[in-house]
């Protein structure tokens, strides 16, 4: 029962990290989902303007093969060099405590 940390690296991965909240917050009668066209857009290395200046790493958490949690981890250059900035925290993470 051990909790394995592993980068995003394929497509299936990608579905994975974005689908997670729809199965964390399945029971949520108040929880209304974003779209999903829109998440891949915004975690799209390629096609999202952000990606110019900075960069992201995706990470999943899976117990036993499934997915329990996901972060991730964003380096802004543009905006480190505004605020002349060698630190930074800032966090968004969802995650089962199951």
């Amino acid at each position: 029962m051990s909790l394995e940390i592993r980068p995003v690296a394929s497509r299936r991965d990608l579905r994975r990290f974005i689908t997670l909240p729809w199965a964390l917050y399945r029971n949520e009668p108040r929880w209304i989902p974003p779209l999903r066209s829109d998440i891949a857009k915004r975690l799209d290395r390629g096609g999202n303007p952000f990606f110019h200046h900075a960069e992201a790493e995706y990470l999943l958490a899976l117990r036993d093969g499934e997915t329990v949690g996901r972060v991730s981890a964003h380096v802004d250059r543009r905006f480190n060099e505004f605020q002349d900035n060698r630190w930074g925290c800032s966090a968004s993470s969802s995650a089962r405590l199951a």
